[in-house]
């Protein structure tokens, strides 16, 4: 894994071939070497994983990404694992559960996963699999290696009000409601225990920022907006891992050394 030093967070993209192509188009311009998705990927199409390695491969990027609970979870568990992480091609990479690593001296901890609301619209097999959550053994193993400096997650902790769930707007049955809450209490646990200092996550289809205070740590949580239903830089984030860059700030940032 190189020491990428000008990377990119993107929220949920859902398959959505010509978002992801504009979006990395627009980080290679800002001089953006690497693309972190945090989940609801949603590429398991050979001749789409195709045109998007072609892209980067243009622009000598990779795309790294975690699990969202909308993937098709029983084909990312066909690729082996090597070095702790998973190569789907050449240029992109999916980054399991608890999977660490290091970029300019910052250590990273990788935690997908979410509940889909929706599963009882959904079909087992087909675009609803068991694996979409944190299992209490991934959690143990996250846990295990104590701090790190930034959580890349899908999910986002209980602790966090969540301004575009206020009052159930999607008319979520109360059971699935329940479950989500007990997916964001486990994901709360691993945080206590981790105590990042910023966490970046997708999920709610919404651009949000705010503080999660825990006994002895406090951090940022900075939930991206999805691909077509918000402006382009409320979908991204971009850093060089001392600064954040994003929502307005972002539309008007020129590029990396610029």
């Amino acid at each position: 894994m190189n020491d990428e030093k000008f990377v990119a967070f993107v929220g949920d993209v859902h398959g959505d071939l010509p978002h992801m192509l504009r979006v990395i188009d627009r980080m290679a311009a800002l001089g953006v070497t690497a693309i972190v998705q945090l989940g609801d990927f949603g590429f398991d199409n050979e001749q789409h994983l195709g045109i998007l390695t072609f892209h980067l491969r243009k622009y000598g990027m990779i795309l790294y990404y975690i699990d969202g609970n909308h993937e098709n979870h029983h084909w990312i568990l066909t690729h082996e694992i090597l070095n702790g992480f998973r190569p789907i091609t050449e240029r992109i990479v999916h980054l399991p559960r608890g999977f660490r690593w290091e970029w300019q001296g910052i250590e990273y901890l990788a935690m997908g996963g979410a509940h889909s609301v929706d599963k009882s619209w959904r079909t087992p097999g087909l675009d609803w699999f068991p694996e979409e959550t944190i299992t209490y053994e991934q959690a143990d193993e996250a846990m295990a290696g104590g701090k790190a400096d930034i959580m890349l997650c899908h999910d986002v902790p209980s602790g966090v009000d969540i301004k575009a769930i206020w009052g159930n707007p999607m008319g979520w049955p109360d059971h699935a409601i329940r479950a989500s809450q007990h997916h964001r209490d486990v994901l709360r646990v691993i945080i206590d225990e981790v105590r990042p200092y910023h966490i970046f996550s997708g999920h709610y289809h919404t651009f949000e920022h705010h503080l999660l205070k825990g006994k002895d740590y406090l951090s940022r949580v900075h939930i991206l907006d999805m691909n077509g239903g918000c402006p382009w830089y409320e979908n991204i984030a971009v850093t060089d891992h001392k600064t954040f860059i994003f929502g307005e700030d972002l539309k008007n940032f020129t590029g990396f050394g610029k």
